[in-house]
């Protein structure tokens, strides 16, 4: 029945983000200005950028795997639980947008939030398809972009580095698990495996000290230069271990799989 695949895309967007709304879900403008506070569904992608774009990349790897399936039902149910994520995410930007509309004083404020919102659900929409449609090597691509979601998801809710690092590890080992299942016996897998990994690597290097400088775009004094940021983040350890992580499971996949073959076909 379509309603229950169309609440079930709404469900995805409900549940990502629980943790801004449980958390209160406020707006403090006293930041940019305004003496208030007021509740918002979203964060806003200037004052909160991490969590904004975080909330949106987890939405579809949530939504892409729960609509993932084969044949032409399949399809039909990626389509309606699509259409609720994006019902979901207009709901919320609706009511994100009417909360900030009466403070003229925020006009341009208010169009980056909403013209943010509108980029960040075309992508978002993009990578749910990817992951709900696309055959594996177009999913582990998918994953590798969006991977770094989970630990800064669970790092809203509990506000614990050491969750954060330790949930961290749930999109690299969903990708290893992915590269596990395509092999490394073929050019075009090594290929894939190779570029999933520099994504998976260096999109959350890249992201958050571009989030960064964008938020606050005038720096502090004796802030480091974008470049030193973007180098900085791109060496940091926590990086470079996913990538590990996600190599280790893909080779214990692939071996796996490789010997339950072999002993299959004597």
């Amino acid at each position: 029945m379509w309603w229950i695949q169309w609440t079930l895309g709404l469900s995805a967007v409900a549940l990502v983000l629980l943790p801004w709304v449980v958390g209160g879900g406020l707006l403090d403008l006293t930041q940019v200005g305004e003496p208030s506070t007021v509740p918002s569904l979203l964060p806003h992608a200037s004052l909160h950028p991490d969590l904004f774009w975080t909330l949106l990349a987890l939405c579809a790897l949530v939504a892409g795997f729960l609509a993932r399936g084969p044949g032409r039902r399949a399809l039909q149910f990626s389509v309606v639980a699509g259409l609720g994520v994006l019902a979901g995410w207009l709901a919320a930007g609706y009511q994100s947008w009417a909360v900030l509309a009466p403070f003229s004083g925020l006009a341009d404020w208010t169009r980056v939030h909403m013209g943010s919102l509108l980029v960040g659900v075309v992508v978002m929409l993009v990578l749910y398809w990817l992951i709900a449609r696309a055959n594996l090597q177009w999913v582990a691509l998918g994953v590798a972009l969006v991977g770094f979601s989970p630990g800064l998801w669970f790092a809203a809710w509990f506000d614990d580095p050491l969750i954060e690092s330790r949930a961290g590890y749930i999109g690299p080992v969903v990708l290893g698990l992915l590269l596990g299942l395509l092999g490394f016996t073929r050019v075009r897998s090594l290929l894939i495996w190779c570029l999933a990994l520099v994504l998976q690597w260096l999109t959350p290097a890249v992201l958050l000290p571009v989030q960064q400088r964008l938020t606050n775009p005038e720096g502090e004094p004796g802030d480091a230069r974008l470049g030193d940021l973007l180098t900085g983040h791109a060496l940091h350890l926590q990086w470079l271990s996913f990538s590990v992580a996600t190599l280790a499971m893909a080779m214990l996949v692939s071996v796996g799989l490789l010997v339950v073959r072999r002993i299959r076909g004597r």
